[in-house]
């Protein structure tokens, strides 16, 4: 986020009582960059009787809603007009209404007190990288909401869509994915992935009007009731492809195939006038590893090249690395410039060092090991699947 480590400044004068007096490190150094507004007029009211980390945690969810309003995102009340045209985070005076839109599934009856709890953690906590929940209101009152996940970038998950009955077919759901798509443009997340039943064409129709298109089918789920559904159209590499070849075909393998030591889901996009492509493979397994990118290929006139990742040992704990190979292969005419680096989350490393970066000169095929670690700080928790994610990214001159 932009805003992060600038300074806190308060325009008008405030008594903050006793119990605040070991909060000025904090007041120096908050995470949100309020410089043009006075400290919010929703905590003057609960200073007296709250707590320091109360308090803290409601500026932040404060300072992220007002942040994410100012960017375009997403409407935050008691700031501006409460709006129907826009998503919002979660907030606690949500719950009863989100209780009764989730309660008409279910599998929200079978625990509501977990569920509530649950609600009302989540609205504390405020924007995050894990369970974001994200509304839209209806007549003054929340009538759906979605969750969006963004603590690995480029990925961000969407799950859990759901509108009430009485507002379907009144552009809720479109609100919704919307508010996720711009809230994961801001994370850096320009890869978006969901899990969806293999049996609901209108469902399918929905989310392929946004931008999500198949990637994993037969063989992403051992019961064949789910699979995957891709958003890549703001990854750099394939708007730049799509504005070079704007006649491009889409397909996809719909089931695993081989592509160098792996055997992966392919997402190809051709110009049937040049015979340029650009393909994505993919792994992943329903509840168990991310959906995610392993390998790449392209042809562009005279370039044309393959890169994936060889996983040779991914079961890690503290302590113990995971060990993987950057592999790339050059089947073009001419040497390429290739640089390479790593998107990794807090607490991990590749080889011992926060980052790792290779430059170099490819002709014919490269490989690169290198090995994985989570240290005792590492607080980011899995999403839907067991996975700890680093990404490779390559910049080819």
């Amino acid at each position: 986020m932009e805003d992060v480590g600038r300074a806190l400044i308060l325009r008008r004068e405030v008594t903050i009582r006793s119990a605040f007096n070991d909060y000025d490190p904090f007041i120096q150094n908050a995470i949100y960059n309020a410089s043009r507004w006075d400290i919010p007029r929703e905590l003057e009211g609960i200073i007296e009787r709250s707590t320091r980390e109360e308090f803290e945690a409601e500026l932040r969810r404060l300072y992220a809603l007002r942040w994410l309003y100012q960017n375009g995102g997403m409407t935050m009340s008691g700031v501006v007009r409460t709006g129907e045209d826009k998503a919002r985070l979660l907030e606690e005076r949500d719950i009863p209404a989100i209780l009764e839109v989730l309660l008409t599934e279910d599998f929200y009856r079978i625990d509501p007190d977990h569920i509530r709890e649950h609600l009302t953690r989540v609205a504390k906590g405020g924007l995050d990288k894990y369970e974001n929940n994200l509304v839209a209101e209806r007549d003054g009152k929340a009538v759906g909401r979605i969750v969006i996940d963004t603590p690995y970038p480029p990925y961000a998950e969407l799950a859990g869509l759901l509108v009430h009955p009485r507002y379907r077919g009144q552009g809720v759901g479109t609100e919704l994915v919307e508010g996720c798509i711009s809230l994961a443009r801001r994370c850096n997340c320009d890869i978006m992935y969901l899990m969806t039943s293999r049996e609901d064409p209108e469902v399918h129709k929905f989310y392929n009007r946004r931008g999500f298109q198949p990637a994993m089918l037969r063989g992403f789920d051992e019961d064949e009731k789910e699979i995957c559904l891709f958003r890549l159209s703001d990854a750099p590499c394939l708007k730049e492809f799509l504005e070079i070849h704007p006649l491009s075909i889409f397909l996809t393998s719909g089931v695993r195939g081989p592509f160098h030591e792996n055997q992966a889901f392919e997402m190809r996009w051709s110009d049937p006038m040049t015979g340029d492509f650009l393909a994505f493979y993919l792994d992943g397994i329903l509840f168990r590893s991310i959906p995610r990118i392993t390998g790449i290929a392209r042809r562009e006139k005279s370039r044309e090249f393959d890169a994936w990742i060889n996983i040779i040992s991914s079961d890690m704990a503290m302590g113990r690395p995971g060990e993987f190979e950057v592999c790339m292969k050059n089947e073009g005419e001419d040497k390429m410039n290739l640089h390479i680096n790593h998107l990794l989350p807090k607490g991990s490393t590749i080889d011992g060092k926060p980052s790792n970066a290779i430059s170099t000169e490819l002709e014919g095929e490269g490989r690169w090991k290198l090995w994985f670690n989570i240290a005792p700080e590492f607080d980011v928790p899995p999403l839907s699947f067991y996975t700890v994610l680093a990404t490779c990214q390559l910049q080819i001159n």
